[in-house]
């Protein structure tokens, strides 16, 4: 079974024995199923490309190529290859690109590429990507280091992998919805994160708009979300940041161009874009730059069986449903209240009845250190934001508040407490 590594640049001869050209590229027929057929030598003919098929080499194994490929037909008598569209060249569009490995929830780089002859005298197919630092050493020709047996982990077989670099004749993205879908949103961050911003683009355009969402959000930086963000034309930008978290959206709005972010909101639904907006402005070191408005509040005059029935409608729009706040018409806030208070409270109360005092509230230009000290003290898993006339504005959550603290490569890798 041979390695690409291990035939390229070999010297191509005709059925004399004649020097035909040294072999450049291999190329297989993208619709021939999972483990796709070799079906085209690239040839090099005295500095002119040419193109031959493969089918007429007798024998490309290691041990039978040491000097040179073996065409079963004379030099007068070869005929080009036609292309028909749907090859891919291993050695220029494949080898040294990066595949995503979403078994593996990896993006890994393409060391060499294995081929094998499933029936004798059959056609070649390429089988799998060897990723291992061994595959280097194999293609620069250091003998005796690559002998040993194949680490499994550093192996992928074809139909596993789905390469998503595009070279210059296109490789169509082979990523599914249906297999990314099922990865954790964290898995696909992290997929994304290794990847370059263009190649990134191109994996989000294959995800729905809350996948996408739900896979920026796991991002470890705000930097990396707008990188991906400013790939994308602003239609599906705008798809995507709807369906975020409030905050999360406006702190990727906050790092683009301000006519950029105007043409984003723009394109927003209406009720999302206004939510968004409101977050806007705030320094990212304050409690206004760490909170989001997406949380459950009710009428002093509700009772405990209608704030149960609000919860269950309201919750998943909201990001937080530990704690539900108590407002008054001009939302003001009035008082808080806990899960237990509402499961223990008989179902016709009124919650200002039972409703607990406020606590910890903070103004939008706290620092976070000093918010993060309030959850602390307090032992809050949200603190209430409000304005100089005790308006609610929004609460900032454990996990938003103490990111301040930890170095960036932690940020966001907090589990969500709150989801």
């Amino acid at each position: 079974m041979p390695f690409l590594s291990q035939i390229l640049g070999r010297q191509v001869k005709d059925a004399q024995g004649a020097i035909i050209g040294k072999l450049n590229e291999v190329m297989v027929d993208a619709d021939d199923g999972a483990f796709p057929r070799v079906v085209a030598f690239g040839i090099n003919q005295n500095g002119q490309a040419r193109v031959v098929a493969a089918n007429l080499a007798s024998d490309m194994e290691p041990h039978s190529i040491s000097k040179g490929i073996a065409l079963a037909t004379n030099l007068g008598q070869l005929l080009d290859y036609q292309l028909t569209g749907s090859e891919i060249e291993l050695n220029h569009s494949v080898l040294d690109r990066q595949i995503i490995d979403t078994n593996g929830r990896r993006v890994v780089r393409v060391n060499d590429l294995r081929l094998d002859r499933p029936q004798e005298q059959g056609d070649y197919r390429l089988v799998g990507a060897d990723v291992s630092a061994r595959a280097l050493l194999r293609r620069i020709g250091i003998p005796g280091l690559f002998s040993r047996e194949r680490d499994s982990s550093s192996y992928i077989p074809w139909e596993q992998v789905d390469p998503v670099s595009i070279g210059p004749e296109g490789i169509k993205l082979k990523v599914s919805r249906e297999k990314l879908s099922r990865l954790h949103p964290a898995d696909v961050a992290s997929i994304l994160s290794q990847l370059d911003e263009a190649t990134g683009s191109l994996l989000i355009s294959s995800l729905t708009d809350e996948d996408a969402a739900d896979a920026l959000e796991q991002f470890p930086t705000t930097e990396s979300q707008v990188a991906v963000i400013e790939h994308l034309d602003n239609e599906r930008a705008a798809d995507i940041l709807e369906e975020m978290a409030h905050d999360e959206a406006a702190d990727i709005l906050n790092e683009l161009p301000e006519e950029r972010a105007e043409e984003l909101l723009n394109l927003m639904d209406r009720d999302e874009a206004i939510a968004v907006r409101a977050l806007l402005g705030y320094e990212d070191d304050t409690a206004g730059g760490a909170m989001t408005n997406e949380f459950v509040s009710v009428s002093p005059t509700f009772t405990a069986a209608d704030t149960m029935k609000m919860i269950r409608e309201e919750a998943p729009e909201a990001e937080t449903i530990y704690y539900v706040y108590v407002l008054d018409d001009e939302r003001r806030l009035r008082g808080y209240l806990t899960l237990r208070d509402l499961i223990i409270a008989p179902p016709d109360q009124p919650v200002a009845a039972f409703m607990r005092e406020p606590l910890g509230d903070v103004p939008p230009d706290l620092s976070r250190e000093d918010v993060a000290a309030v959850l602390a003290k307090y032992n809050l898993l949200a603190v209430p934001v409000v304005d100089a006339d005790n308006r609610m504005l929004g609460i900032v959550t454990l996990d938003d508040a103490i990111e301040v603290v930890l170095p960036p490569q932690w940020k966001r890798r907090l589990p969500k407490v709150f989801a």
